[in-house]
Protein backbone atom coordinates (compact mmCIF):
# COMPACT_ATOMS: atom_id res chain seq x y z
CA UNK A 1 0.00 0.00 0.00
CA UNK A 2 2.65 2.37 1.00
CA UNK A 3 4.67 1.75 -2.49
CA UNK A 4 1.44 2.40 -4.20
CA UNK A 5 0.98 5.88 -2.46
CA UNK A 6 5.05 6.54 -3.06
CA UNK A 7 4.77 5.87 -7.00
CA UNK A 8 1.00 7.99 -7.13
CA UNK A 9 2.72 10.69 -4.92
CA UNK A 10 5.77 10.79 -7.17
CA UNK A 11 3.65 10.50 -10.71
CA UNK A 12 1.75 13.38 -9.72
CA UNK A 13 4.95 15.28 -8.81
CA UNK A 14 6.74 14.77 -12.29
CA UNK A 15 2.89 15.79 -13.83
CA UNK A 16 2.97 19.01 -11.73
CA UNK A 17 7.09 19.94 -12.86
CA UNK A 18 6.36 19.05 -16.54
CA UNK A 19 3.01 21.74 -16.41
CA UNK A 20 5.24 24.24 -14.62
CA UNK A 21 7.97 23.59 -17.22
CA UNK A 22 5.68 24.02 -20.22
CA UNK A 23 4.65 27.34 -18.59
CA UNK A 24 8.08 28.73 -17.95
CA UNK A 25 9.56 27.13 -20.96
CA UNK A 26 6.81 27.51 -24.04
CA UNK A 27 9.01 25.66 -26.19
CA UNK A 28 5.69 24.78 -28.30
CA UNK A 29 6.29 28.26 -29.82
CA UNK A 30 8.23 29.78 -32.39
CA UNK A 31 10.12 33.37 -32.20
CA UNK A 32 10.05 35.43 -35.03
CA UNK A 33 10.53 38.92 -35.94
CA UNK A 34 9.86 41.17 -38.32
CA UNK A 35 12.34 43.23 -39.42
CA UNK A 36 11.06 46.51 -41.67
CA UNK A 37 13.08 47.97 -44.54
CA UNK A 38 13.75 51.73 -45.28
CA UNK A 39 10.51 53.81 -45.29
CA UNK A 40 9.94 51.51 -41.92
CA UNK A 41 7.30 53.68 -40.34
CA UNK A 42 4.37 54.99 -42.80
CA UNK A 43 1.75 56.83 -39.83
CA UNK A 44 2.79 59.07 -36.97
CA UNK A 45 3.63 56.24 -33.85
CA UNK A 46 4.48 53.61 -36.66
CA UNK A 47 1.58 51.49 -35.68
CA UNK A 48 -2.09 50.71 -36.20
CA UNK A 49 -4.02 49.00 -34.18
CA UNK A 50 -5.89 46.10 -36.22
CA UNK A 51 -9.92 45.36 -34.94
CA UNK A 52 -9.25 42.63 -32.32
CA UNK A 53 -5.79 42.46 -32.18
CA UNK A 54 -2.71 43.91 -31.11
CA UNK A 55 -0.96 46.64 -32.65
CA UNK A 56 1.18 45.98 -35.77
CA UNK A 57 3.35 48.01 -37.77
CA UNK A 58 2.05 48.84 -40.85
CA UNK A 59 4.74 47.98 -43.01
CA UNK A 60 3.75 44.26 -42.92
CA UNK A 61 0.30 43.92 -44.35
CA UNK A 62 -2.87 42.38 -41.94
CA UNK A 63 -2.52 39.59 -45.20
CA UNK A 64 0.93 38.79 -44.01
CA UNK A 65 -0.19 39.05 -39.77
CA UNK A 66 -3.45 36.71 -40.70
CA UNK A 67 -0.93 33.68 -42.50
CA UNK A 68 1.70 33.99 -39.26
CA UNK A 69 -1.58 33.43 -37.02
CA UNK A 70 -1.69 29.76 -38.86
CA UNK A 71 1.62 28.84 -37.20
CA UNK A 72 2.13 28.98 -33.50
CA UNK A 73 4.45 31.77 -33.32
CA UNK A 74 4.96 34.65 -30.94
CA UNK A 75 6.02 37.70 -33.30
CA UNK A 76 7.79 40.79 -32.95
CA UNK A 77 8.08 43.53 -35.22
CA UNK A 78 10.69 45.63 -34.92
CA UNK A 79 9.56 49.43 -34.74
CA UNK A 80 11.80 52.54 -33.73
CA UNK A 81 14.17 52.24 -36.68
CA UNK A 82 15.50 55.82 -39.06
CA UNK A 83 13.33 55.85 -42.72
CA UNK A 84 17.15 56.24 -43.99
CA UNK A 85 19.06 55.64 -40.87
CA UNK A 86 22.82 54.72 -41.20
CA UNK A 87 22.87 50.62 -41.19
CA UNK A 88 25.04 50.00 -37.93
CA UNK A 89 22.64 52.56 -36.09
CA UNK A 90 19.08 50.70 -37.57
CA UNK A 91 21.19 47.36 -37.19
CA UNK A 92 22.00 48.44 -33.29
CA UNK A 93 18.52 49.26 -32.66
CA UNK A 94 17.15 45.95 -34.00
CA UNK A 95 19.39 44.28 -32.17
CA UNK A 96 18.30 46.21 -28.97
CA UNK A 97 14.67 45.91 -29.56
CA UNK A 98 14.94 42.00 -30.44
CA UNK A 99 16.90 41.28 -27.01
CA UNK A 100 14.32 43.23 -24.68
CA UNK A 101 11.29 41.32 -26.38
CA UNK A 102 12.95 37.79 -26.00
CA UNK A 103 13.79 38.60 -22.47
CA UNK A 104 10.32 39.30 -21.83
CA UNK A 105 8.61 36.89 -24.02
CA UNK A 106 10.85 33.54 -23.24
CA UNK A 107 12.05 34.07 -19.84
CA UNK A 108 12.81 30.82 -19.23
CA UNK A 109 13.37 28.86 -22.26
CA UNK A 110 16.14 28.88 -25.39
CA UNK A 111 13.56 28.95 -27.94
CA UNK A 112 15.31 29.63 -31.32
CA UNK A 113 14.63 32.68 -33.32
CA UNK A 114 13.69 33.45 -37.05
CA UNK A 115 13.90 36.57 -38.54
CA UNK A 116 12.82 37.36 -41.43
CA UNK A 117 13.75 40.76 -43.11
CA UNK A 118 12.35 42.64 -46.39
CA UNK A 119 14.95 45.12 -48.16
CA UNK A 120 17.99 47.32 -46.45
CA UNK A 121 15.89 45.05 -43.42
CA UNK A 122 17.92 42.74 -44.00
CA UNK A 123 21.45 43.99 -43.41
CA UNK A 124 19.87 46.06 -40.27
CA UNK A 125 19.37 42.06 -39.27
CA UNK A 126 22.98 40.92 -40.45
CA UNK A 127 24.46 43.84 -37.81
CA UNK A 128 22.28 42.86 -35.06
CA UNK A 129 23.26 39.52 -35.86
CA UNK A 130 27.19 40.28 -35.47
CA UNK A 131 26.04 42.51 -32.50
CA UNK A 132 24.89 39.07 -30.63
CA UNK A 133 27.78 37.23 -31.92
CA UNK A 134 29.97 39.28 -29.68
CA UNK A 135 27.88 38.08 -26.73
CA UNK A 136 28.16 34.59 -27.48
CA UNK A 137 28.63 32.53 -23.77
CA UNK A 138 26.92 35.67 -21.92
CA UNK A 139 23.47 35.30 -20.58
CA UNK A 140 22.02 37.91 -23.36
CA UNK A 141 23.10 35.85 -26.33
CA UNK A 142 20.16 35.44 -28.39
CA UNK A 143 19.87 31.76 -29.95
CA UNK A 144 19.45 33.54 -33.35
CA UNK A 145 18.74 30.22 -35.43
CA UNK A 146 17.35 31.58 -39.00
CA UNK A 147 17.74 35.00 -41.58
CA UNK A 148 15.40 34.83 -44.38
CA UNK A 149 15.76 38.17 -46.62
CA UNK A 150 13.49 39.26 -49.25
CA UNK A 151 14.76 41.66 -51.76
CA UNK A 152 17.43 42.62 -49.89
CA UNK A 153 20.34 44.17 -52.26
CA UNK A 154 23.71 42.66 -51.16
CA UNK A 155 25.09 43.79 -54.28
CA UNK A 156 24.00 47.09 -53.65
CA UNK A 157 21.52 49.48 -55.44
CA UNK A 158 21.29 49.76 -59.10
CA UNK A 159 19.64 53.48 -58.50
CA UNK A 160 21.92 54.54 -55.70
CA UNK A 161 24.61 53.68 -58.18
CA UNK A 162 23.96 55.81 -60.28
CA UNK A 163 22.94 58.97 -58.13
CA UNK A 164 25.88 58.58 -55.78
CA UNK A 165 29.14 57.18 -57.93
CA UNK A 166 30.88 59.75 -58.65
CA UNK A 167 30.32 62.94 -60.58
CA UNK A 168 29.33 66.48 -59.76
CA UNK A 169 25.68 65.81 -59.37
CA UNK A 170 26.40 62.73 -57.23
CA UNK A 171 28.78 64.35 -54.97
CA UNK A 172 25.80 67.63 -54.92
CA UNK A 173 23.25 65.39 -53.40
CA UNK A 174 25.59 63.69 -51.27
CA UNK A 175 26.24 66.94 -49.51
CA UNK A 176 22.74 68.62 -49.47
CA UNK A 177 21.94 64.91 -47.93
CA UNK A 178 24.84 65.05 -45.23
CA UNK A 179 23.90 68.68 -44.17
CA UNK A 180 20.07 67.53 -44.11
CA UNK A 181 22.11 64.83 -41.45
CA UNK A 182 20.91 66.53 -37.90
CA UNK A 183 17.37 66.93 -39.77
CA UNK A 184 16.82 63.47 -41.66
CA UNK A 185 18.97 60.92 -41.71
CA UNK A 186 20.02 59.71 -45.09
CA UNK A 187 22.88 57.90 -44.60
CA UNK A 188 21.55 54.43 -45.17
CA UNK A 189 20.75 55.53 -48.75
CA UNK A 190 24.07 57.22 -49.07
CA UNK A 191 25.14 53.44 -47.96
CA UNK A 192 23.34 52.08 -50.74
CA UNK A 193 25.63 51.86 -53.47
CA UNK A 194 27.59 48.25 -54.21
CA UNK A 195 31.42 49.45 -53.09
CA UNK A 196 29.30 50.49 -49.51
CA UNK A 197 27.23 47.67 -49.12
CA UNK A 198 30.31 45.84 -49.58
CA UNK A 199 32.55 47.05 -47.28
CA UNK A 200 29.42 46.84 -45.10
CA UNK A 201 29.05 43.55 -45.68
CA UNK A 202 33.33 42.69 -44.49
CA UNK A 203 32.90 43.78 -41.74
CA UNK A 204 30.54 41.42 -40.44
CA UNK A 205 31.49 38.37 -38.14
CA UNK A 206 28.92 35.88 -38.37
CA UNK A 207 28.04 32.31 -36.59
CA UNK A 208 28.80 29.72 -39.38
CA UNK A 209 25.92 27.53 -38.05
CA UNK A 210 23.27 30.48 -38.71
CA UNK A 211 20.72 29.42 -41.64
CA UNK A 212 20.86 32.73 -44.36
CA UNK A 213 18.20 32.61 -46.92
CA UNK A 214 17.86 34.87 -49.91
CA UNK A 215 15.20 35.70 -52.18
CA UNK A 216 14.03 38.00 -54.64
CA UNK A 217 10.69 39.47 -56.16
CA UNK A 218 9.92 41.11 -59.49
CA UNK A 219 7.53 42.25 -62.03
CA UNK A 220 7.43 43.06 -65.53
CA UNK A 221 5.98 46.32 -66.80
CA UNK A 222 2.48 46.01 -68.17
CA UNK A 223 2.23 45.30 -72.05
CA UNK A 224 1.03 48.08 -74.14
CA UNK A 225 -1.99 48.54 -74.90
CA UNK A 226 -2.71 47.94 -71.24
CA UNK A 227 -4.01 48.99 -68.02
CA UNK A 228 -0.76 50.69 -66.18
CA UNK A 229 -2.64 50.13 -62.33
CA UNK A 230 -2.94 46.23 -62.73
CA UNK A 231 -1.33 44.53 -59.47
CA UNK A 232 0.54 41.75 -61.53
CA UNK A 233 2.59 43.92 -63.44
CA UNK A 234 4.56 46.91 -62.24
CA UNK A 235 3.35 50.20 -60.94
CA UNK A 236 3.93 53.06 -62.91
CA UNK A 237 6.76 54.58 -60.55
CA UNK A 238 8.43 51.46 -60.29
CA UNK A 239 7.88 51.26 -64.31
CA UNK A 240 10.42 54.37 -64.68
CA UNK A 241 12.73 52.66 -61.88
CA UNK A 242 12.79 49.93 -63.36
CA UNK A 243 13.89 51.05 -66.94
CA UNK A 244 16.61 52.67 -64.90
CA UNK A 245 18.04 49.66 -63.45
CA UNK A 246 17.55 47.67 -66.34
CA UNK A 247 17.70 43.99 -65.68
CA UNK A 248 14.70 42.05 -64.02
CA UNK A 249 13.66 43.96 -60.55
CA UNK A 250 10.91 44.79 -58.39
CA UNK A 251 11.18 48.35 -58.86
CA UNK A 252 13.60 49.03 -56.51
CA UNK A 253 16.15 45.80 -55.95
CA UNK A 254 17.23 44.07 -59.13
CA UNK A 255 17.07 40.32 -58.72
CA UNK A 256 21.03 39.53 -59.61
CA UNK A 257 21.60 41.82 -56.15
CA UNK A 258 19.86 39.60 -54.05
CA UNK A 259 21.86 36.69 -55.42
CA UNK A 260 25.04 35.67 -53.43
CA UNK A 261 27.28 35.23 -55.81
CA UNK A 262 30.88 35.90 -55.66
CA UNK A 263 29.58 37.15 -51.74
CA UNK A 264 30.86 35.11 -48.69
CA UNK A 265 30.42 36.37 -44.92
CA UNK A 266 32.68 35.13 -42.59
CA UNK A 267 32.51 33.84 -38.68
CA UNK A 268 34.96 34.93 -36.57
CA UNK A 269 37.71 32.44 -37.10
CA UNK A 270 37.64 33.62 -40.81
CA UNK A 271 35.65 30.75 -42.09
CA UNK A 272 33.02 31.15 -44.92
CA UNK A 273 29.03 31.46 -44.14
CA UNK A 274 27.45 30.49 -46.89
CA UNK A 275 23.98 32.57 -48.26
CA UNK A 276 21.51 30.14 -49.95
CA UNK A 277 19.53 31.72 -52.97
CA UNK A 278 15.62 30.26 -53.11
CA UNK A 279 15.06 30.02 -56.63
CA UNK A 280 11.74 28.27 -55.83
CA UNK A 281 10.29 31.28 -53.79
CA UNK A 282 9.93 34.17 -56.48
CA UNK A 283 6.74 36.29 -55.77
CA UNK A 284 5.63 38.00 -58.55
CA UNK A 285 5.04 40.98 -56.64
CA UNK A 286 6.95 44.69 -56.64
CA UNK A 287 8.90 46.02 -53.67
CA UNK A 288 6.00 47.96 -52.24
CA UNK A 289 3.27 44.63 -52.61
CA UNK A 290 5.69 42.52 -51.15
CA UNK A 291 5.28 44.01 -48.05
CA UNK A 292 2.44 46.89 -47.91
CA UNK A 293 -1.35 46.30 -46.91
CA UNK A 294 -3.47 46.44 -49.66
CA UNK A 295 -4.85 49.89 -47.82
CA UNK A 296 -1.96 51.60 -49.25
CA UNK A 297 -1.82 50.20 -52.66
CA UNK A 298 -5.56 51.17 -52.56
CA UNK A 299 -4.06 54.71 -52.23
CA UNK A 300 -1.84 54.84 -55.73
CA UNK A 301 -4.71 53.75 -57.70
CA UNK A 302 -3.04 49.55 -57.70
CA UNK A 303 -6.20 47.64 -58.68
CA UNK A 304 -6.72 43.71 -58.80
CA UNK A 305 -5.55 43.87 -55.11
CA UNK A 306 -6.88 40.23 -53.84
CA UNK A 307 -3.97 39.24 -56.41
CA UNK A 308 -1.62 40.70 -53.83
CA UNK A 309 -3.68 39.57 -50.79
CA UNK A 310 -2.83 35.92 -52.44
CA UNK A 311 0.84 36.20 -53.34
CA UNK A 312 1.80 37.81 -49.76
CA UNK A 313 -0.03 35.07 -47.98
CA UNK A 314 1.66 32.19 -50.06
CA UNK A 315 4.83 33.65 -50.28
CA UNK A 316 4.98 34.15 -46.34
CA UNK A 317 3.39 31.05 -45.83
CA UNK A 318 6.56 29.66 -47.81
CA UNK A 319 8.79 31.34 -46.15
CA UNK A 320 8.05 29.68 -42.18
CA UNK A 321 8.35 26.66 -43.73
CA UNK A 322 12.18 26.74 -44.34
Amino acid sequence: MRVKIGIFILSMTLITLQREGRAQTPLDRRALVLVPGTLNSLVPGGQIQLPGGPSENPYFSKAIFETLREFSLSVEVIKNLRWFGELHHNGEEVYQEMKQWYKREFPHGQVPITLIAHSAGGLYALWAIHLNELHRGQSDYLPIQKLVMISTPLHGVELANLVFSGGKIGRFIEEVLEKWGPYLDFRGLLQMTTSRVNDFLKGLQIPKQLKIYSLAGSQKPPPFPGNPLSSPFLAPPFVMTDMLIQRLSDGVVSVDSTRPRDLFLRDFEGEEVSIQFIESLHPILDHAEQILDVQYLRLMGIQNLDYVRTQQKELYRNLLKL
